[in-house]
């Protein structure tokens, strides 16, 4: 089995003001691409200029963005983008003004949504929420930038209220060489240290590990990784610090020619009552929210 690993995109983490089965050999080898922003974020999209605040004459740039609730213990919500002059995008939460009412839960994400560059604050709401007062807001994160011409994915970690954040990760959806498809790992455990990450069953170690030492919340550097098409194999998630712990996901497909990201989530604490499990999104199918729950075996 035969794995390119692509310098494309980093992540961007913007923390809260409150806290902040194959036994073929495999071979790595390390590619850089251009197109990463000057923000540091890669997967430049060719996002249309009819994207939404176009106010005539010279549409202003666009970017895709996804949002991805991956906090275990905060409730169905929605989001509001305030912009610089203190309205909100849309007028009022964005799921609510596309005609989604019931806002989103836990292991849930959106489509992606067109949305015109700048820096907004980003307010979290109850799901039944229709307005983005500030007596409705039960979370800001202040001055989030949104280059133009990306696509990227928002997502909700943490624990709700203490550590909840909001982060920021550059997508790559280009496609992949020919006959190959393109996974990238994205730690979201709150309470799971550093992870190793495999196509495998038992302890990973050498060139077994395809995604090393990931800590919460993030991805690898490069985030990417280019394989042969993947069939119902076990990716095992394992603590970097100790090989022979680690948690076990079998049935992982990756099509060729399909981009996917596997998300882990959930907490080591039984009292969170949110267990450690993989959320495997194909990201390019051009909604990028046809996700699949993992239980771990």
């Amino acid at each position: 089995m035969n794995y390119r690993l692509l310098a494309i995109g980093t992540l961007c983490t913007l923390t809260s003001v409150v806290a902040c089965g194959d036994d073929d050999e495999t071979t790595a080898t390390t590619t850089t691409t251009s197109g990463t922003t000057s923000s540091g974020m890669g997967g430049m999209a060719s996002s249309s200029s009819s994207g939404m605040g176009g106010t005539g004459g010279m549409a202003p740039e666009t970017s895709l963005v996804r949002v991805g609730h991956l906090s275990p213990n905060a409730p169905a919500v929605d989001f509001c983008l305030i912009q610089g002059d203190g309205t909100p995008l849309l007028g009022g939460p964005v799921l609510e003004a596309l005609g989604d009412a019931d806002g989103f839960s836990y292991k849930e994400f959106t489509t992606y949504v067109e949305i015109p560059a700048g820096t907004y604050d980003v307010g979290i709401v109850a799901a039944d929420a229709t307005d983005c007062m500030p007596a409705t807001l039960l979370y800001t994160q202040e001055d989030l930038p949104v280059p133009g011409n990306i696509e990227a994915t928002a997502l909700a970690v943490g624990l709700f209220p203490g550590s909840f954040a909001l982060a920021l990760a550059g997508d790559d959806n280009s496609d992949p060489a020919a006959g190959k498809g393109k996974l990238r790992f994205y730690h979201a455990a709150p309470d799971v240290p550093a992870v190793d990450v495999g196509v495998g069953t038992g302890e990973l170690t050498g060139a077994a590990i395809l995604f090393d030492n990931v800590s919460y919340p993030g991805n690898a550097t490069p985030p990417y990784l280019e394989a042969d098409p993947l069939s119902n194999v076990t990716v095992r998630v394992q603590l970097d610090s100790m090989g022979t712990t680690g948690f076990e996901f079998s049935g992982i497909s990756l099509p060729a020619g399909a981009v996917a990201t596997a998300f882990a989530v959930g907490t080591l604490d039984a009292n969170d009552a949110a267990e450690v499990e993989a959320i495997v999104c194909v990201d390019n199918d051009g909604a990028g929210n046809s996700c699949t729950v993992v239980s771990a075996d």
